[in-house]
């Protein structure tokens, strides 16, 4: 089953490609060859990471998925509508899937530039301190951090955030009554 869903996958992620090329000439290809908007690339990253899916083997399909995300933050990380957790959220899926590749280099890169841009709108918009580095639980991130982590090449599977999002992930999966009864 999960041979034919990866099957499913690279074929579907080879059309989009083909429309996209094709959209240079022909503008009304280009509407269906944005499926997957928002961080839907990252999450499919991770699934595929989670159901055993090696990258090794599938290179070129994690590329591809990666590359979406990278578009995605281009065409809409720096617009409002983007928060800076939802740019951390796709970079953290990558990690968390160990992606290694040029092309997250190149998604680093871009989610680093849209964190900077949200941090300098912040401030310039002259936001409580507060405001801008507290998370949905109430702690504080420290996007310098980040940011120079992003850049770096540092950011990746055993980085804090990344290891963090693990394992909110894993507590809310469900666990299996079997399990309980022993």
């Amino acid at each position: 089953i999960l041979k034919g869903l990866i099957n499913r996958a690279e074929d579907r992620l080879q059309t989009l490609e083909q429309r996209k090329s094709l959209s240079m000439f022909f503008p009304g290809a280009a509407a269906a060859a944005g499926e997957l908007h928002g961080r839907k690339a990252a999450d499919a990253i991770l699934w595929f990471a989670l159901a055993g899916v090696v990258s090794g083997e599938h290179k070129n399909l994690y590329n591809d998925l990666v590359d979406i995300a990278t578009e995605e933050l281009l065409r809409f990380g720096m617009n409002s509508s983007c928060r800076a957790k939802d740019v951390l959220h796709i970079v953290e899926r990558v990690a968390m899937a160990g992606i290694v590749s040029e092309s997250s280099k190149r998604l680093y890169s871009v989610a680093a530039d849209c964190l900077e841009a949200k941090m300098k709108s912040a401030c310039s918009q002259e936001k409580s301190v507060d405001e801008i580095l507290n998370d949905e639980e109430g702690g504080s991130i420290d996007y310098g951090n980040i940011i120079q982590s992003l850049r770096d090449s540092s950011f990746g599977l055993h980085s804090d955030r990344s290891l963090l999002g693990l394992w909110r992930f894993s507590t809310r999966q469900r666990k299996q009554r079997a399990f309980f009864q022993n």
